[in-house]
């Protein structure tokens, strides 16, 4: 008997491991399907899929697709009560670093900055092309605060990349829902106005955060 209740003991805690770590997997696999910066799927990406969903000229995430996967990320962040932060990433002048030393240099450059991010961020963080000079992080279950934290981090160590022999300038911006948007397009446009402000102050720290809502509206 006391042998029975023993093993029964052992397999209910094996039991309610295994199926702990099956939860696990399984929300991971019902993420958008794509890891950091490149689409992943059990399948494989198909072309076309390809072409939607991966920036050509840097293998990393497409803004088309930065934008539904941050609608997936809302919508789990209302369903579950936790925050989705994204931080912003900004060649400084860019258009004059493509006159100086090309275009295809500058997508090289965002390139190695993407890559190098995605080393130093989590597996399901993402990495994308947003716009032309410009990069964009997807921060799920993080808060304004700790995104900041993170965005200064990745700031810091993109000191050691160079564009014609010279440390790149990079600001960035960050904003978080739903404390500072309620949609996809506002919390874009909040990590934006985020380094514009931020750019417009003077400030040294090259990290920008929206304090209210009000101000990217």
């Amino acid at each position: 008997m006391a042998q029975d209740l023993w093993s029964f003991g052992v397999a209910f805690i094996l039991g309610a491991v295994f199926g702990a770590m099956l939860v696990a997997v399984l929300a991971r696999l019902g993420r958008a399907g794509i890891g950091a910066g490149g689409v992943t799927a059990a399948r494989g990406p198909s072309h076309e899929e390809q072409s939607l969903f991966v920036d050509p000229a840097t293998g990393l995430a497409s803004r088309r697709y930065i934008e539904m996967l941050l609608e997936k990320e809302i919508s789990r962040s209302e369903r579950f009560g936790k925050p989705v932060s994204v931080a912003l990433f900004d060649l400084d002048d860019s258009s004059r670093l493509v006159r100086s030393v090309g275009a295809q240099s500058v997508e090289a450059l965002l390139r190695d900055m993407g890559e190098l991010i995605q080393s130093f961020v989590r597996e399901y963080d993402v990495v994308g092309k947003y716009s032309d000079g410009r990069l964009v992080v997807i921060l799920p279950e993080s808060s304004a605060e700790q995104a900041v934290k993170v965005a200064r981090r990745l700031h810091q160590s993109l000191g050691c990349l160079r564009l014609g022999g010279k440390a790149p300038s990079v600001s960035v911006g960050v904003a978080a829902f739903p404390e500072h948007a309620s949609s996809v397009d506002e919390l874009l446009r909040s990590a934006h106005h985020a380094l514009n402000v931020g750019r417009a102050s003077g400030s040294d720290s090259r990290v920008y955060c929206c304090e209210v809502l009000d101000q990217a509206s």
